[in-house]
């Protein structure tokens, strides 16, 4: 008889190779948990943290934009939370514990994701409607009552409203001649807002032209980058170094504007769906299929190809980590690439663990957000369905263990935006999720439920499995525990293989309890089942408590088997 030390699998989901050769230290599912443990913030594997407001209040429907910037007001450097909601932006207030909203008028567009960023005391906006390949984001279910009205564009102002959209006429709300008016997309010059001053205004040339239609805006060398151009979909822009307001390429000068025709780099070779500077020495562009790396200034800098095979698949796949790397989404699924301007190529991570999610994600279909969390060391990866029946998906990525977990949150709490903030020492989560129902959330270890709703969470440990003519007889079992843990509900699978263990009922089951704290390493639950494989599956006994345990040891005893059997 031998004693098996069983530890949590902090390795996380891996459905890659046969279910016989399940890697030690990784399992098959789980749901709501994470390696680092909610308790004490220990490798030891636990229930996650639960989801808390930010702020008490809704702007009452879905948060598209989401930012924070840094200006000067009052002689005070303040730092706030900027986002946007039915078209309208609302700012964070001064104490940080409520919001106003700044700009009434709906005049950023509503029904898709917006691309922002931040420059000396203002945020710029690329307010387009369109996807980077000129194809309409598509909105509610066009089968079963849904449909497409198609009216002939007109121009308001400086912005061209085209109002081809998808409606769902089972909502009264999305079906009504007011929703349709506000659905349309805009597709003009960006925008400037200014928190200091409390004004959103168009981007005016000082001289050449302002890129039009774009839905990709970001800063690199002090230039303000603008790409997902519909009507160009492979051009990108840049403004003069130090002057997002001057557009004149024909300037010859060392800081010039430049464009993807004015530049000798060049164009890619696909639509632009994504760009992702780092610091100063390069900046990745993307297409669905291609990655690209832009190094040095782009007026003398280079355009160099990473992969004709992978690239982004929107604006808001990506993340760089504290340690520089870079974390993206491709239709290959999860890859990184290490933080030396990619001198090295891109690395799978998500394909080689979890090979059938995460594949050939349609960025029009969900709204894709990544995003690193500094203070519990992981990458934030949502995919929020945008059509009804379209089932969401999304995953904490630990970066300590470069391991996948699931995570699962009620349908109206899932973010359409969200973004890191470094501003704020905090003992929360420092990724805010600007959600679907208008309010603004975050992981708080102390919260031990979603902002009111339950969890549920469960972890199947690493199967312990025979190979050949064998079986093993499982005696005993026994746990240590994290000081201060709820009970811990545990049953017991077996089966002749690890997929039937996996789908069977429980042959013994108990409850761990630490009677208090008083009790943390349990005593031995003698009893005798056999099998080829036998799973191990944890959870707690009462949702939205806090649990974490520290091992599980077993006494297994192998048993050979002839042509009579198992004995």
């Amino acid at each position: 008889m031998a004693e098996i030390v069983l530890p949590f699998p902090v390795g996380g989901v891996v459905r890659v190779g046969g279910a016989e050769a399940q890697a030690e230290q990784t399992c098959y599912n789980a749901l709501n948990v994470r390696p680092i443990d909610s308790i004490a913030g220990r490798m030891r594997g636990g229930g996650r943290p639960g989801l808390e407001k930010v702020f008490q209040n809704t702007t009452g429907s879905e948060i598209w934009m989401l930012n924070t910037c840094r200006f000067l007001e009052d002689q005070h450097n303040k730092s706030k939370l900027i986002w946007s909601s039915g078209g309208q932006i609302f700012m964070e207030t001064d104490e940080g514990d409520d919001y106003e909203l700044i700009i009434s008028s709906p005049t950023l567009s509503r029904f898709n994701p917006i691309c922002s960023v931040e420059r000396a005391g203002k945020l710029y906006i690329a307010n387009s409607g369109r996807s980077p390949s000129g194809n309409w984001v598509t909105i509610g279910n066009t089968a079963g009552g849904g449909g497409r009205v198609t009216l002939a564009p007109r121009d308001t102002g400086t912005w061209t409203r085209h109002v081809q959209l998808d409606y769902n006429s089972h909502s009264v709300a999305r079906s009504s001649s007011a929703e349709v008016t506000a659905r349309l997309a805009y597709d003009g010059v960006p925008l400037i807002f200014d928190p200091a001053a409390r004004t959103l205004t168009n981007l005016t040339a000082s001289a050449g032209t302002v890129p039009t239609g774009c839905s990709i805006c970001v800063l690199y060398r002090d230039r303000l980058v603008l790409a997902g151009d519909y009507a160009n979909p492979q051009q990108w822009y840049m403004s003069q170094a130090g002057d997002p307001t001057n557009w004149d390429y024909a300037l010859q000068t060392a800081t010039a504007p430049v464009s993807g025709t004015t530049s000798k780099a060049g164009m890619i070779a696909d639509p632009v769906t994504a760009l992702a500077p780092h610091s100063d020495l390069c900046m990745v562009m993307a297409s669905r299929t291609t990655l690209w790396i832009l190094r040095g200034d782009p007026v003398k800098g280079t355009l160099d190809n990473i992969s004709f095979d992978i690239g982004i698949i929107s604006q808001n796949a990506w993340c760089h980590t504290a340690d520089g790397w870079m974390c993206f989404l491709s239709t290959d699924g999860v890859y990184v690439m290490p933080n030396q301007c990619a001198q090295s190529l891109p690395e799978r991570l998500s394909r080689s663990k979890i090979p059938e999610e995460l594949i050939d994600v349609d960025p029009t279909m969900y709204a894709v957000s990544m995003a690193y969390d500094i203070r519990d060391v992981g990458v934030h990866l949502w995919l929020t369905s945008l059509v009804e029946g379209l089932a969401s998906q999304h995953w904490w990525i630990d970066w300590q263990n470069k391991s996948f977990w699931q995570v699962e949150v009620p349908l109206e709490k899932q973010p359409t935006a969200i973004c890191q903030r470094r501003d704020r020492p905090d003992l929360a989560s420092s990724v805010m999720l600007g959600s679907a129902d208008g309010y603004m959330r975050r992981f708080n270890r102390d919260a031990t439920d979603d902002d009111g709703d339950d969890i549920a969470s469960y972890v199947w440990f690493t199967p312990m499995a025979m190979t050949g003519a064998e079986e093993m007889i499982l005696r005993s079992i026994s746990a240590k525990l994290a000081e201060g843990t709820a009970d811990i509900a545990w049953s017991l699978h077996t089966g002749g293989t690890v997929e039937e263990a996996l789908a069977s009922i429980a042959r013994r089951s108990g409850t761990w309890s630490t009677n208090g704290g008083t009790e943390l390493n349990k005593r031995l639950t003698r009893f005798k089942i056999q099998g080829a494989a036998i799973v191990l599956k944890l959870a707690p006994v009462v949702v939205n408590t806090k649990w974490s345990i520290e091992q599980v040891t077993v006494d297994v005893e192998k048993i050979p088997c002839g042509a009579g059997g198992c004995k």
